[in-house]
């Protein structure tokens, strides 16, 4: 028996032909594709019955969120795509739902069902929790920003003539040498008059006629 279902032993009065043979395996082949056009098919309608499901719940997202992408893609990997690196795509027997999201650290299977429903709250969920951590990061952002206007408030009410910090007059501080060095002076200048009055002294009594 060959491969193609024909005993091709001795005794065999199957007359062979090279055209028959071309013909049956075209056949065997187009039949081959008709079941993966039909997997194909069946993989894009369950995708397209997933996003009608979650129609609701993306049409009350708010259009400044650009963090989803939801597309559908029909390449040679449908897939349904939730956010630019979050999608569902259908396992290898085209029935089970599974939720996919690509990382740093590689890919990661979120959630894996046969049925639809379950993954439509799966996603629902995923969505609204990003939904949250926006909300909170602009909550964030408003409190942070709040916080600032009160300080400038509190700036502006404080006492006028107060000179800022950085506007504080230079205060020149005394040298804690001077003080010693100018009463050596004196000293020394005392030394020197007391000299002077000793020398005329001195003089006088010496020499009374000179004066």
């Amino acid at each position: 028996m060959s491969e193609y279902g024909q005993y091709t032993g001795p005794g065999s009065d199957i007359k062979r032909s090279l055209k028959a043979t071309v013909s049956a395996i075209k056949n065997r082949r187009a039949d081959q594709d008709d079941v993966v056009v039909e997997l194909k098919a069946a993989e894009n309608a369950r995708l397209e019955l997933l996003a009608t499901e979650l129609q609701p719940i993306i049409s009350e997202i708010d259009e400044t969120d650009e963090r989803f992408d939801f597309a559908l893609s029909k390449g040679r990997k449908s897939r349904l795509w939730i956010d630019m690196s979050s999608f569902i795509a259908m396992g290898q027997d085209k029935r089970h739902y599974r939720f996919l999201k690509d990382t740093r650290m590689g890919r990661l299977v979120l959630a894996e069902t046969d049925d639809m429903i379950k993954m439509a709250d799966v996603v629902s969920e995923y969505i609204a929790e990003k939904v949250l951590d926006r909300e909170r990061m602009l909550d964030d952002e408003w409190v942070y920003l709040r916080d600032l206007s009160e300080q400038a408030k509190q700036q502006k009410s404080a006492d006028p003539y107060e000179p800022a910090p950085s506007e504080q007059p230079l205060v020149r501080t005394e040298n804690p040498n001077r003080p010693r060095r100018l009463r050596g002076f004196l000293w020394f200048l005392f030394g020197v008059v007391c000299s002077l009055i000793i020398l005329v002294a001195a003089a006088f009594i010496l020499a009374p006629d000179a004066f």
